[in-house]
């Protein structure tokens, strides 16, 4: 390009020279023109540059604002990456959280010790969530000192200056004593403020404290916080905190549950220690005088027996008449005399028959027993009795009774007293049913009669010794009240 600039320039000064020198005037126009195309094509060439350089310049321009608009879509995306890394890592940060408290929550079910909870929350907050510091401390309601404490993060120096009494202080003049958590990223805008005297006690320029409650009010505390270079607590830290303050409140309450129930029992074994000791005592007690009852009653007993065969012996010779002729009002009470003595041989053999199974002086001399046999024997034994007084008796027996091992004679006892009790409380023109049920394993007996029954508030006493019930039949009959207890001893030796 400078090489024809250069001829251009050389050409339109010989053409100067010529047009000059020239004497035709044909030749004078001819340079002329050529001179003033020369001049034409140098002035257009002396154009171009500049129209391409402010070209150039426009494209320039164009280009420096396409590279400020990259530079601005660059920083923004390179913050958009940074906020969703920063995202991302909260996140993840969060899940980590919540396995941890996952895991925290299933073990803090099983602790039965707060000092080990406490030890337990304050490990997991440093060796798991990554704080570089934690306190849990729970509070005795009833004079607000430190009932347990737990730290972690610490070294025995830092430990050793942890001034429990000043952190509590320090709460009450946040938002703690209203049952609210607290977060301070940085102390350093707060330095006239309460936070800053709890972060400073606590050893953390970043912290957060939330409230353990129980019974609604806070009990206690549980505090994270952290020095550079480690990251801020932040929002997302409060909300795990407060959810393990929730846990670990539940799990206090559970504890606490736990010891009084563990109390309770103890205290209930005690007792029911020492009662079995007096009950023993007491039951011991009550064989010795059941044994010396039992003792007194057989002598006397037996001491009775021998006056009264006597009695009754002399009456019944006397009633012969073979010692002299007895008169009719004689007679009339020999007899009397005679009842009497066996009433009383009666009575006195029913108390030697129940003091002798009570103290288990009684053999029983078990054999196969035809039961039929028995009743229908007894039966014929009180069947005088029955047809004076006009009475039914019905017998309900299976046809193919099966044998039971017992011992004959107390069962007749057994059948002559409840059939007896039957004959004497049943009025005239009246019926007794004996029914036996055959059943796998057992006979079942039942005797019933159509007489004056027995009173409900009566019967648990029916079998008690002497007991009779107080109503106006019985008042016209006689009876020692023995029958029924002496049926139920022998029932019981029979097993």
């Amino acid at each position: 390009m400078r090489w024809t600039a250069w001829f251009i320039l050389v050409t339109s000064v010989l053409l100067l020279i010529l047009y000059a020198v020239a004497d035709a005037l044909y030749l004078r126009v001819i340079y002329g023109v050529i001179f003033v195309l020369i001049i034409a094509y140098f002035a257009q060439m002396a154009t171009e540059p500049r129209d391409r350089i402010l070209e150039q310049q426009g494209e320039i321009e164009r280009l420096s604002q396409v590279c400020e608009e990259l530079d601005q879509n660059t920083k923004l995306i390179v913050q958009t990456d940074l906020e969703l890394t920063r995202t991302q890592e909260e996140l993840d940060k969060k899940i980590g959280g919540l396995y941890t408290l996952h895991e925290l929550s299933q073990k803090l079910i099983v602790i039965q010790s707060i000092p080990s909870l406490l030890t337990l929350i304050t490990e997991a907050l440093v060796n798991k969530l990554g704080f570089e510091k934690s306190l849990a401390v729970l509070v005795n309601p009833e004079n607000d000192s430190v009932e347990a404490r737990a730290h972690m993060g610490y070294s025995q120096e830092e430990a050793a200056k942890l001034e429990w009494s000043s952190m509590l202080e320090a709460l009450e003049q946040t938002p703690h004593q209203k049952g609210q958590p607290l977060l301070i990223s940085s102390t350093k805008d707060t330095a006239d403020k309460p936070p800053q005297r709890l972060g400073s006690v606590c050893g953390a320029a970043s912290f957060a404290v939330t409230p353990i409650i129980l019974k609604e009010h806070p009990a206690g505390f549980i505090f994270v916080g952290s020095n550079p270079p480690y990251e801020r607590v932040s929002q997302g830290d409060l909300v795990l905190l407060s959810i393990l303050a929730s846990e670990a409140a539940v799990a206090i309450e559970n504890i606490r549950l736990y010891d009084e129930i563990r109390r309770s029992h103890q205290e209930l074994e005690e007792r029911v220690k020492e009662r079995t000791q007096e009950l023993a005592k007491a039951n011991d007690e009550l064989r010795r005088l059941n044994k010396m009852k039992s003792d007194f009653v057989s002598a006397v007993s037996h001491e009775l027996r021998t006056p009264l065969t006597s009695i009754k012996g002399y009456a019944s010779i006397l009633l012969t008449g073979k010692l002299g002729a007895v008169s009719r009002d004689q007679q009339e009470r020999l007899e009397k005399i005679d009842r009497h003595t066996n009433y009383l041989t009666s009575l006195i053999t029913d108390l030697l028959d129940i003091a002798r199974i009570e103290s288990g002086r009684v053999g029983m001399d078990f054999k196969e027993v035809d039961l039929s046999n028995v009743i229908e024997g007894v039966s014929e034994l009180i069947s005088p009795q029955i047809k004076e007084k006009a009475i039914a008796l019905e017998l309900k027996l299976p046809a193919a009774m099966p044998k039971v091992q017992a011992d004959s004679r107390y069962l007749e006892r057994v059948f002559i007293n409840l059939m007896s009790n039957a004959l004497k409380f049943t009025q005239p023109n009246g019926t007794i049913r004996i029914e036996v049920h055959a059943q796998p394993e057992t006979l079942s007996v039942k005797v019933s009669d159509t007489g004056l029954g027995i009173a409900p508030e009566d019967l648990p006493k029916i079998f008690d010794q002497f007991y009779r019930a107080d109503n106006p039949v019985n008042r016209e009959r006689k009876g020692t009240g023995l029958g029924l207890s002496l049926v139920k001893r022998i029932v019981e030796a029979h097993g």
